[in-house]
């Protein structure tokens, strides 16, 4: 019985903490970064299995909708698949500006 109200309380508790990035008016920027969050972790998970072409596909995805963590960046440019754009963003990606326009810092 105490498991069960310990479940019980971690997702009450769970649940109102994550409910307002659901329901607020910032849920839309909410939703892109839980976006790049999964994308950054499964590019890390195929660098491991050694899918390159996987992993960078899914850094270019976090990276463009605003993750900022450079962890996954820097182990495909030793890896020797990360390549920059000219212009500082991720090469085959929306240019910086394009990030600006979803509510998505450039930096």
């Amino acid at each position: 019985m105490a498991a069960t109200q310990t479940t019980h309380t971690f997702l009450r508790d769970l649940w109102a903490l994550a409910r307002p990035y659901w329901f607020s008016e910032e849920r839309r920027s909410a939703r892109g970064l839980l976006a790049a969050v999964v994308a950054l972790n499964l590019g890390i998970v195929y660098l491991d299995l050694g899918d390159k072409d996987k992993a960078l596909a899914s850094a270019k995805k976090a990276y463009n909708l605003g993750a900022q963590l450079p962890g996954l960046r820097e182990r495909l440019r030793k890896a020797g698949v990360w390549k920059e754009a000219p212009s500082g963003g991720v090469a085959g990606g929306p240019k910086p500006s394009q990030g600006a326009e979803r509510g998505v810092s450039a930096n």
